[in-house]
């Protein structure tokens, strides 16, 4: 890749900052987005909140998500047109974490994040607007097997 003017070496945090360079597609028109925070064992989880369209009458059920990317690639912004599809399509709340990525963040620290995001959302499901009820965990890919962990959890 240096031909093209640039190198990654090898370098997680090159290559996401790389990646951030790429234009994203607008998403869909959902009711509303808001970013918040978790806590969490080394300090605070992003996660962003999106809430579908048309606002639902009672408390909706709500999905907490855990994106891809191999423990080491992705974000909040890598998943949000995926996110934004499934919370119109579902009628569901829908929670994306940003956990801890590795190297930076070694085992077990994204599945710390993602377990403490789900324990928030357990906690403050009044607060959020969500049915406590019913809550699904769910992940692509490396976020796939960070739900499964946190399912057999809860």
């Amino acid at each position: 890749m240096t031909a093209l003017g640039f190198s990654i070496g090898g370098d997680p945090a090159a290559l996401r900052a790389f990646m951030a360079t790429f234009p994203r597609p607008q998403g869909e028109l959902v009711s509303g987005v808001v970013d918040r925070t978790a806590p969490g064992p080394a300090g605070p989880v992003p996660v962003r909140v999106y809430v579908p369209t048309p606002e639902p009458d009672q408390a909706p059920p709500v999905l907490i998500w855990y994106h891809s990317g191999g423990w080491v690639m992705a974000n909040l912004d890598s998943a949000d047109l995926s996110c934004r599809a499934m919370t119109n399509r579902s009628g569901c709340v829908v929670i994306s974490v940003d956990y801890r990525l590795a190297p930076e963040a070694p085992f077990p620290a994204a599945i710390e994040d993602c377990y403490a995001a789900l324990a928030w959302l357990c906690d403050n499901a009044d607060a959020l607007g969500v049915d406590r009820d019913r809550i699904a965990v769910s992940g692509e890919s490396a976020g796939g097997g960070l739900a499964e962990i946190g399912r057999a959890h809860v």
